[in-house]
């Protein structure tokens, strides 16, 4: 209860309200007293080079004629980061957003979930990454998004050679021009992401692959 009210107050006055979470039950419920208004682009710009925690959807309270006015769902099969792409062309669609750092969202980590596991319907998080670069790209509200796809496909060969999963790995160089996308990444505000796409253009899918699966 105390989380959809605190939304309910924060979103007064704002196109959305938005508050934190937590991957520490004990943090549950913390009322930081940290609020920011910010102008919806900057909030986007923020959240795609990885310069804040991305959001959750549950952290978030929406308006309904927002929704209506701009024809906005979730996308029909798309089945991983379907939740980014709703709430970031809601974003583009607004102008305000008002955050809060109050906890009001355990987010339990299990890494034996299907999220953790990889497969093909999995790929449906790189194809929704790719809606919303041409989304954004559209109405000029981050022209520079190459990265935005590059960093999902970037993510999954990461991960795919960490799990040993062959399989997927190979499945992801069948359908992306991962070399392409790793070049992308040079560009990327986060210097670890950088990292990773150097080491894998000076090592090469085989190789990179066998040095990710024995860490």
């Amino acid at each position: 209860m105390d989380s959809s009210a605190t939304l309910y107050k924060l979103v007064q006055g704002y196109d959305v309200a938005v508050t934190s979470y937590t991957r520490d039950l004990n943090c549950l419920g913390s009322k930081g007293s940290e609020e920011d208004f910010l102008e919806s682009n900057a909030y986007i710009k923020q959240i795609i080079g990885e310069q804040i925690l991305r959001p959750q959807i549950v952290c978030m309270l929406y308006k309904t004629q927002i929704i209506k006015d701009n024809n906005l769902s979730f996308t029909l099969g798309c089945v991983r980061n379907e939740d980014a792409e709703f709430f970031i062309k809601y974003l583009a669609n607004i102008t305000k957003v008002h955050t809060c750092n109050y906890i009001g969202y355990y987010y339990r980590e299990n890494e034996q979930s299907a999220v953790h596991k990889f497969n093909e319907k999995s790929l449906t998080f790189i194809e929704a990454d790719r809606r919303i670069s041409k989304y954004l790209q559209e109405r000029n509200i981050y022209p520079s998004v190459n990265y935005i796809m590059s960093s999902s496909v970037q993510y999954f060969v990461y991960k795919c050679a960490r799990q040993k999963n062959k399989d997927m790995y190979d499945l992801v160089h069948e359908k992306y021009d991962v070399r392409n996308e790793m070049k992308n990444m040079l560009r990327f505000p986060r210097k670890a992401r950088v990292i990773i796409a150097y080491l894998y253009l000076l090592s090469g899918k085989k190789l990179f692959y066998k040095i990710m699966s024995l860490l």
